[in-house]
């Protein structure tokens, strides 16, 4: 079978500044989707947000792949207009192509977004098995349908009883009833699932190497999707890690590699398993001669961190470090369950510099309770800590505690083409010009230095 997997790209500019750290990173829950199936089928990934391919480009693209399923990826809100009109323009030109939706924005809005004539199915969480077993029941034949048509019927009987019994699925049947068959259970042993294929993306001198060792965050920020989505903790064994990053050196590829980006949502969590990671590290290195073209990045919080760790990971290759902050005020961090003080910001911010780590740091402007004085005390920080800013307003996205229950933060959500807040102290007009003015002071404070 020929599968073809998308990742929109953004339709509008973007309103978030972000640091270069994370732009450009590979599109790895597709990657992991095509592992999944490489043994068996021909598979495409065109990812639009990370080349910067067009619409247009994308479906001329499907013109000549003439691909037998889609699977498109919604796994931010900001793609969402760019993952229907991709939709839309393929149901026009070939409606009897299935189009399959996924990630995270698309579980937290299935039951909306399945209404739209040009969405047939959405994979919810975790997809890998889910979408494994969805092209298997279409390689049989038994998928090969118009849904919502009213041709499924008469050209496969035994459609619905077949849908169902896929766990994780959120369909609509011939008459345009809305189905969610049983929710799959997370995947609890990683290693178990096929490494993602890095080998098959088109473009790759754009991109920085991407790696997830784990999976879930313990800690269940109010404002982060990632983690209503993966919800539990979960780890790759230290081994299937590094199978996968040696395989990254000794392919074939069209690129020369000079290190990875670690996306965990929190890397350093359990702290020994990052010392044994480092030292695999450090031997492959070795191993590969390695040592001037070799380093890597991480995000993860300041409580996770200690001098001895951030030596080890240094000489191991770290390169630098996202740090989620969120705020320069001790009562919005202690709101926000943080376990450091803006003192503390300062301290490892410039351990990290002295120790030849570049610290990046990231604000959320708009949290529940924050008031101006609030926001005076992030500016500060901004202004003392070391390392490059970036900077976000408070957003809602679907999934989240503050979207599900804005009024226990006393939060306004105003709809709009994204999601704008106020809360009891602040209108959405001032959040959004503290933000401005926070980006260019960042910015201004980055040329003075």
């Amino acid at each position: 079978m020929k599968i073809l997997l998308i990742n929109p790209g953004i339709v509008e500019s973007n309103f978030t500044f972000k640091p270069d750290f994370i732009v450009n990173l590979e599109p790895l829950g597709l990657e992991y989707l095509a592992g999944m199936l490489l043994a068996g089928h021909e598979i495409e990934i065109l990812d639009g947000l990370g080349t910067g391919l067009t619409n247009e480009q994308i479906i001329t693209t499907l013109g000549n792949f003439k691909p037998d399923i889609i699977g498109i990826s919604l796994s931010y809100s900001k793609i969402t207009k760019s993952a229907k009109e991709i939709a839309k323009i393929i149901k026009k030109h070939s409606p009897d192509l299935p189009v399959v939706f996924g990630g995270n924005a698309a579980t937290f809005t299935a039951q909306d977004l399945i209404k739209e004539p040009y969405v047939d199915i959405i994979v919810l969480g975790e997809g890998e098995i889910t979408f494994k077993e969805l092209i298997k029941k279409w390689e049989e034949g038994s998928m090969k349908y118009e849904v919502g048509s009213g041709k499924c019927e008469s050209q496969i009987p035994n459609l619905k009883s077949q849908i169902s019994s896929i766990p994780g699925l959120c369909y609509k049947t011939s008459d345009g009833e809305i189905k969610l068959t049983p929710k799959r259970p997370l995947i609890e042993h990683l290693d178990s699932l096929a490494l993602p294929a890095h080998s098959i993306l088109k473009n790759k001198i754009y991109y920085k190497r991407t790696v997830s060792t784990t999976r879930g965050c313990p800690y269940n920020c109010i404002y982060c999707s990632a983690s209503a989505f993966f919800k539990k903790y979960r780890e790759r064994s230290i081994s299937n890690v590094m199978k996968e990053i040696e395989s990254l050196f000794n392919a074939d590829y069209s690129y020369i590699i000079k290190g990875i980006s670690f996306i965990d949502d929190i890397f350093t969590f359990n702290q020994n398993r990052v010392k044994e990671l480092c030292w695999e590290l450090s031997n492959l290195r070795d191993k590969l001669n390695l040592k001037e073209n070799f380093s890597w990045e991480c995000s993860t919080r300041m409580e996770n961190i200690t001098e001895d760790l951030l030596k080890t990971m240094k000489d191991a290759g770290c390169e630098r470090i996202l740090f989620g902050i969120e705020s320069g005020s001790p009562k919005i961090l202690k709101r926000l369950n943080r376990k450091y003080t803006p003192d503390d910001v300062i301290t490892v911010t410039k351990l990290c510099k002295n120790l030849g780590i570049s610290p990046v740091t990231s604000f959320i402007l708009g949290l529940p309770y924050e008031t101006k004085e609030d926001l005076d005390l992030t500016f500060s920080l901004i202004s003392r800590k070391k390392g490059p800013t970036g900077l976000s307003i408070l957003t809602a996205f679907p999934g989240t505690e503050i979207f599900n229950n804005p009024q226990k933060y006393d939060l306004t959500i105003f709809a709009h083409e994204r999601a704008w807040i106020e809360n009891n102290y602040l209108t959405r007009e001032e959040i959004t010009k503290a933000y401005y003015d926070a980006r260019y002071f960042a910015r201004s404070l980055k040329k003075n230095k």
